[in-house]
Parts: C-alpha cells; structure tokens; sequence
C-alpha cells in the first residue's frame, strides 16, 4: 500500500511471475477438494461463503476456509465492496480539495485499517482480514487509475506502446509491482510502533504533507493493532477457562503495558512492541 503510485515502480516478468507461482503452489499445505470445486468462486456474494466458521474446531479446516473466503466477524467492520466505495469517496474529496496524493492514499490506508471488518483465532497465529483477496482489493480500481495518470506523465507513448505489445503478443508479461514494500525491520523491532510514532512526532513538520501522511498511517497501524487486541479477549471471553488460560497470554501476560504517546496511554502487549526509545 506505501509503495503504490510513485511513479517508479519494479517490473516483473512472466518467468519471475511462474517461479513465484510455483513456489507458493508447492509449498501450499491444502488443496481444494472436489466439494470445493463445485461451485464457483463469487467475490461478492457473500451467501456462498460457508456460514459455519466460527464453529470449526481443527486448524487445518480453518486455514482451508481462509483461503477461500471471508472469515471475519462481520460485526467488527466492513466488507471489501463496502470499503471500495468508500475510497472512492476519499479520493473525490482529496482531488477537489487539492490534496497531495500521498496523504490521500495514506487516508486510503488508514480506512481500510480502521474500518474493515477482523477477527483472530486460537487456531491460527495469524489475524483475518476483510481485505483478503489480492484478485478483489478494493484499492486495485484506484491503483489502475493512479497509474496510468502517473504513467501518462512518466512514460513516453512509444514505450507505453511497446510494452503493451509485447503483453499482447506473448513475448513477456510485464506490470508494475505495487503489491510489495519492504520495511526496516531493524527500525520497527528496536522502537516498536509506539516508538516509531514517537521519534516521527519528534522530527515531523506540521504541514508537510510527507510528514502528515506518515502521522496518519502511523495513527492507523497503532488503531489496527489494538483492534486485534480487542477482538482476542472478545474472543477469550467466549472460550471456556481451560482454553482462556493456554491463549491468553497473548493478549494479557506479564509483558502487557501502558504506553504513553502523545494523545492517550495505551494499553498494549508486547506484539506491540513498547519500547519507545527515541533515538
């Protein structure tokens, strides 16, 4: 999502493109029955997704189900189509507005963070998203868009040409690759998501639309997380104390604590990260 529309971007080729396919493919644990293949995949009727996930019991049907649908509390959020529309309102606002698109597209973000609907399991170690699908992203429409405004300004018609010629004919099959980012993990794992937002409140300039867009994402991730935390103890409460006691060290054990940013103390875990030195 950070790396989406900068106007340079990699380029990925069909013989990257398969040996990446059939690596995933070999290393994926489950694989569709043939009840599964009966019916056809429909993204947006929600109807066909299988109404009975909240009572699997066994890892590996769970993980088999997340795969293939929407396995989230619908009561938490809002669905991929829900949310599509509503990024679509944010960019109409933005563009009236004269908006830098960067803080734009971090409000895009922040949206999907805070807004699409969760849920965490005991049976996985992994949270569920609305957003699961990256063939039915709701910011893909919004992405295209962007990019070929970006493109009409970076690229010369010629190569435009050239490049979609070749899709067309076979000789390769090239796109730009906004699906990836790569972040400093040294960075997030010394200060935490806390201490980043604290050292960013430290060198920000009020105003400057690349520090107001990382304020705004940073706000989103720190709202995400404890999402997450809130779903699992709703969760917890639901399960009988045999079961509370082995999962919700998580979210509760010794090295849970208060973290003090600068709008509110919040309660955090050590998922979170507390640390929050300033260097």
């Amino acid at each position: 999502m950070n790396e989406f529309m900068t106007g340079s971007s990699a380029m990925m080729t069909r013989r990257s493109f398969s040996f990446g396919m059939l690596a995933a493919v070999s290393s994926f644990p489950y694989w569709i029955s043939a009840a599964d293949q009966v019916k056809p995949r429909r993204y947006t009727d929600t109807n066909w997704w299988d109404p009975y996930v909240e009572n699997i019991t066994d890892t590996a049907t769970y993980l088999r189900r997340k795969f293939r649908q929407d396995v989230t509390d619908k009561t938490t959020g809002l669905s991929s189509d829900r949310i599509f529309k509503e990024l679509t309102a944010i960019v109409a606002k933005g563009a009236a507005d004269g908006e830098a698109w960067r803080v734009t597209k971090s409000k895009c973000f922040a949206f999907q963070v805070e807004r699409q609907s969760i849920d965490v399991s005991h049976l996985d170690w992994f949270p569920a998203i609305a957003i699961w699908d990256r063939n039915n992203m709701p910011i893909r429409k919004i992405r295209d868009k962007r990019a070929e405004q970006v493109n009409a300004r970076m690229l010369s018609p010629a190569l435009v040409k050239e490049w979609q010629d070749g899709n067309t004919s076979g000789d390769w099959k090239m796109w730009q690759d906004f699906d990836h980012s790569v972040p400093d993990w040294r960075v997030i794992l010394k200060l935490g998501f806390p201490g980043m937002k604290a050292r960013l409140e430290k060198y920000a300039v009020k105003g400057m639309p690349f520090y107001d867009s990382l304020t705004i994402a940073m706000d989103a991730i720190l709202e995400g997380i404890d999402r997450f935390i809130e779903q699992g103890k709703k969760r917890i409460s639901r399960r009988d104390a045999e079961t509370q006691s082995g999962i919700s060290g998580l979210f509760t054990n010794e090295n849970c604590s208060q973290i003090a940013n600068a709008n509110s103390a919040r309660s955090t875990c050590s998922t979170r990260l507390n640390n929050t030195e300033i260097p």
